[in-house]
């Protein structure tokens, strides 16, 4: 019993600190919205969304890259700082699964990730330079930059999600561009809400590091308002394109839930920031059902 003890704790760490949970959002977001664009699923670009995804989070989440996570994330830090090894092991598996997955993506595919991959490393490590003053040295992090990093991350989400799947089906960008873009904008309003939320919840610790967000710019009820409505326009997005455009309708349907999921999460403001931004966490993995649903009509024919 106290191995199995061990074993759920080393799991429930690992999913909430780790950066499984993220990776997980990441293969959701790319096998569900491959399903809506009529793609295939492939299993080497899930693998390599779910582990780069982790490898990212994992690095900024690193005590000494985040001071933040202090007083934000205390369970986290006490966690990275206790479970140093647990970390690492589970780095290096995700750093050995994004190897195997490489050689087998196209090079079109590998070069839309790595120009992915320079938000997500500006995301992580101090490496933009200060414009707003400092020597020439003093550089910061991509979620230091006030309120362009919401959107900036939201964006490279969404783009990952729609491009990635598209670029490795081989599918034609310039005949596809109309549905993948209204897929990008639709993704994007959907992560965005989840972003805004993580600021605002992040507030009291950014503010005392010095970190600059958009949360210790604008009232909370500022980030509020532009979340539900960021996530009114999904929802309404997805319910017109029921009526209207091409998308399996059913799938399309199923989708939704995970918007529709979030909103009671926005608008129940007596919970604890925190709690509203696990539970929003979750609800990004909505997805993951669209991607299931397709695989289940695909294998009854």
């Amino acid at each position: 019993m106290r191995f199995a003890g061990r074993l759920a704790a080393g799991g429930r760490g690992c999913w909430w600190h780790g950066g499984v949970l993220e990776g997980g959002v990441a293969a959701a977001m790319v096998a569900g919205t491959g399903a809506l664009a009529g793609l295939p699923l492939d299993g080497p670009l899930l693998v390599l969304a779910f582990c780069g995804t982790l490898l990212v989070y994992h690095l900024d989440r690193t005590p000494v890259l985040s001071p933040e996570d202090r007083f934000n994330h205390p369970a986290r830090w006490r966690w990275r700082r206790a479970h140093g090894g647990q970390a690492a092991a589970l780095a290096g598996t995700a750093m050995l699964g994004a190897c195997w997955a490489l050689p087998q993506l196209r090079g079109r595919t590998l070069g839309a990730g790595f120009f992915l991959a320079v938000p997500a490393v500006a995301y992580a490590l101090p490496v933009l330079a200060n414009i707003s003053g400092g020597g020439s040295g003093d550089r910061r992090r991509l979620k230091d930059v006030g309120p362009a990093k919401p959107f900036v991350v939201a964006a490279a989400w969404a783009l990952g999600s729609v491009g990635l799947p598209a670029l490795e089906a081989g599918a034609s960008l310039t005949a596809s561009a109309g549905t993948l873009a209204l897929l990008a904008g639709y993704r994007f309003l959907f992560v965005l809400p989840n972003l805004l939320l993580a600021d605002a919840a992040d507030r009291d610790g950014d503010a005392r590091t010095g970190l600059r967000t958009v949360a210790t710019m604008y009232p909370s009820q500022c980030l509020r308002r532009g979340a539900i409505g960021a996530l009114a326009a999904c929802v309404a997005g997805g319910a017109l394109a029921l009526l209207w455009a091409e998308t399996p309708r059913l799938l399309l349907a199923v989708d939704l839930a995970g918007p529709l999921l979030l909103l009671p999460v926005l608008l129940a403001t007596r919970a604890p920031h925190c709690r509203r931004a696990r539970l929003a966490d979750l609800t990004m993995l909505g997805p993951a059902l669209t991607a299931l649903v397709a695989a289940a009509r695909a294998w009854m024919g």
